[in-house]
């Protein structure tokens, strides 16, 4: 659908930008870090008012959807949902390494953000077409399978000594441009589907998880003491 559309990209910056069709016309990145998450709003306001824009002239909405940043994924997610229910706009749903691939897209490439404890979530691509599923993996086995160009996104500490820099690229975000050229090509959701949309995590919160290996001692110890007992 083509027409003026908002794109909403927080998987691991806090970013939003206006595209007419697969134009961008203006964006703004309001850098890295939660509190940035409350200046959305306000800069959303700014940037429309800056081009002439209003929410009723919105045509669209698109918003990433992960993996990447719990926080920022959920307050994007949620504005573009809410805009888009107050407005009766249908939403596009974007997977964050979709539109990173979608920037190398004449090369085979495996898209990885840092999933910590060693491991990384993980796509390749052939020529910005997705060939595998989105998953987490050992770092040491993606190294050891996947020979072509790995697309680090979002950051995180790489020791690039263990992956030939030939075949390493730093890309922290997708560009709008792929974002929006995505956008143009995809199908909205429908209300229901728009409604229950979540972010695409992969994995609990480091919160969650260490709630849930805390869980997980305490009942191995009582299992223990219940055995001695």
């Amino acid at each position: 659908m083509a027409g003026r559309r908002l794109l909403v990209e927080t998987s691991f910056r806090t970013r939003i930008a206006l595209a007419d069709g697969v134009t961008v016309v203006d964006e703004i990145d309001l850098g890295l870090g939660r509190q940035n998450n409350k200046q959305l709003v306000p800069a959303l306001s700014a940037l429309m008012a800056k081009r002439g824009w209003t929410p009723a002239s919105l045509d669209g909405i698109a918003a990433s959807l992960g993996p990447g940043s719990y926080t920022g994924l959920r307050v994007g997610l949620t504005l573009a949902k809410s805009m888009a229910y107050a407005l009766g706009r249908r939403l596009i749903a974007i997977p964050t390494f979709d539109a990173i691939a979608m920037d190398f897209a004449g090369e085979i490439v495996a898209a990885i953000g840092d999933a910590l404890n060693g491991t990384v979530y993980y796509r390749e691509f052939a020529r910005g077409r997705p060939v595998t599923e989105l998953g987490i993996r050992p770092l040491a086995d993606v190294l050891g399978q996947f020979h072509g160009m790995l697309v680090a996104a979002g950051g995180g500490n790489w020791s690039t000594a263990a992956i030939d820099p030939q075949r390493f690229r730093q890309h922290d975000v997708p560009s709008f441009a792929s974002f929006a050229a995505l956008a143009e090509a995809s199908e909205a959701l429908d209300r229901v589907a728009m409604m229950g949309l979540e972010p695409l995590y992969l994995r609990g919160s480091s919160a969650e998880e260490r709630a849930s290996a805390i869980a997980a001692n305490s009942r191995t110890e009582v299992q223990q003491r219940t055995t001695e007992g």
